[in-house]
């Protein structure tokens, strides 16, 4: 029971991941880094990461580009206690399936990470900060 469990988890995972590499611009990894690099914002970056997933680590390079576009619209205005809750929270994502092996939980702490510093740009946004 449980392999099949897994067994389809990894065939709408296939699938996802095909149905959105279709959105993506390009399936050049380099390109992919540049798209991400000239993103005009973290929720476009985010985006745009979402449609050129690969499922595999090399979604840790790509999510890198985003948590740095991300944090380009947070990190300096962040009180000390702030970036400490910040740092366990990404530290949390790269924990989370640090015992599992297989490339696609390396993309599965990517993801995380990504969106843990994307929540924090939505929620330092000019108009919506929030103490």
């Amino acid at each position: 029971m449980l392999f099949r469990a897994v067994l389809g988890i990894s065939a709408f995972m296939a699938l996802s991941a095909a149905a959105l590499a279709e959105d993506c611009p390009t399936l050049n990894l380099q390109e992919q880094e540049q798209l991400l690099s000239k993103a005009p914002s973290c929720d476009q970056a985010m985006k745009l990461f979402e449609a050129c997933q690969h499922g595999t680590s090399g979604d840790v390079g790509l999510g890198d580009i985003v948590i740095k576009k991300c944090e380009g619209a947070f990190l300096v205005g962040l009180s000390k206690s702030d970036r400490t809750a910040y740092d366990h929270k990404i530290k949390a994502c790269w924990r989370k399936y640090a015992k599992k092996s297989g490339t696609m939980y390396r993309s599965f702490e990517a993801f995380c990470a990504a969106g843990v510093a994307q929540a924090y740009a939505r929620r330092m946004s000019p108009g919506k900060r929030q103490r």
